[in-house]
């Protein structure tokens, strides 16, 4: 089982040519470590309005994102985008000398385990990805009459760039206030979050600058993944460095997660006994199912009876011996009586086995004191 993990380096430069910078950006995560706000604005409209404008709507759309959470991602990315247009909007009615001011915006909003990407875009800032072995490809498109021409095929990348028009554009925050479900306002698509990849929203300083195979180039070095923002402002700058330059990158990778499946579980066979003598270790099932333990119980058992039994007769005999002995010690007359108790039938058979002497003393005289020779001693 595996999860996804992102790595995310941001970094605004004011370039070469500007003296202040109306860019600004949002890179952290949101809720929780699952969900990760992205994002790069860039402020147009004169000096102090495009950077108030930019400000107004990278504040907006982090707290309302904030304040209401729950929902599908991309409507909430949407909601978010509307609000701060709409923020931007009243805030340059109420202030004249702000009047006009605007921005262009690229958001997104990852979601690490659902491994979606979910984007809200107008303007011409972008999103680029870079699969693993893949070339660059731009996701988001430019609302603008040479982003147009470009992806249409009739300019060049290298003529689009180089075109006097290319800072118009068609749409951006701050025009006209909007509802979410307004048509050619804000363009939105959810991609898949692909492991490996790397993920490049930037300003127009950047990809007016560099080329998609310049900026390729730099992504796919082996230095870690702020040195690849360094690197990409400062190949911008090195080209001339005309407008602000702001770049975000976030790159996923597979997290591989240790633990032993089920199934290796249960079918985990036990252990034979020389493994058992190599791993001094012997379990419980291999007792239970051995040979030798069932040998021994059986003798075991044998053993217990034969002692058993010769103990069995031993007290047979002893007590045997004890109750002849006990009637023996009996005084003639209990023996009379007992007899004519339990078995009156054997009287004859015990006149037959006395022996011979007087009939009339039968019943008075001790059998075993034949001796004594005082008679009268026999009735006491």
């Amino acid at each position: 089982m595996s999860t996804m993990k992102i790595t995310v380096a941001a970094k605004t430069d004011v370039g070469r040519k500007r003296s202040n910078n109306e860019d600004t950006y949002l890179a952290r995560s949101l809720w929780d470590d699952n969900n990760w706000l992205l994002a790069v604005i860039d402020g147009m409209g004169g000096i102090e309005g495009g950077e108030v404008a930019a400000e107004l709507a990278r504040e907006n759309m982090e707290e309302y994102l904030q304040e209401f959470g729950n929902g599908e991602r991309i409507s909430l990315l949407k909601q978010a985008v509307t609000q701060a247009n709409n923020r931007i909007v009243e805030e340059g009615r109420r202030n004249l000398a702000l009047s006009g001011m605007g921005c262009v915006a690229t958001a997104c909003l990852l979601e690490l385990k659902e491994r979606r990407l979910n984007m809200a875009h107008v303007g011409d800032t972008r999103l680029y990805e870079l699969r693993p072995g893949d070339t660059l490809r731009k996701l988001s498109h430019d609302h603008s009459p040479v982003g147009e021409l470009e992806e249409s095929g009739r300019l060049t990348e290298e003529e689009a760039m180089q075109h006097w028009r290319r800072n118009l554009i068609d749409r951006y925050l701050g025009e006209m206030t909007h509802n979410v479900e307004d048509e050619e306002f804000i363009e939105d698509a959810t991609f898949p979050l692909v492991a490996g990849a790397i993920y490049l929203i930037c300003s127009d300083g950047l990809h007016d600058m560099l080329t998609s195979a310049e900026m390729t180039d730099i992504l796919r070095r082996p230095i870690p993944l702020g040195q690849k923002v360094d690197a990409l402002i400062d190949a911008a700058n090195e080209k001339g460095g005309r407008d602000n330059i702001t770049v975000v990158l976030a790159e996923t990778e597979e997290e591989e997660e240790e633990e032993v499946p089920v199934e290796q579980i249960i079918t985990e066979q036990p252990l034979l006994p020389e493994e058992m003598s190599e791993q001094g270790d012997t379990p419980l099932e291999t007792v239970e199912t051995s040979t030798p333990a069932r040998n021994g119980s059986r003798k075991s058992l044998l053993l217990g009876l034969l002692v058993g039994f010769l103990v069995g007769l031993l007290l047979g005999g002893w007590l045997d011996s004890f109750r002849y002995g006990r009637i023996r010690d009996k005084e003639p007359a209990t023996i009379t009586d007992s007899l004519r108790t339990d078995k009156p039938d054997s009287l004859s058979t015990l006149k037959d086995s006395l022996p011979a002497t007087n009939p009339d003393t039968i019943g008075t005289t001790n059998p075993t004191d034949t001796t004594n020779p005082n008679p009268a001693n026999a009735h006491e």
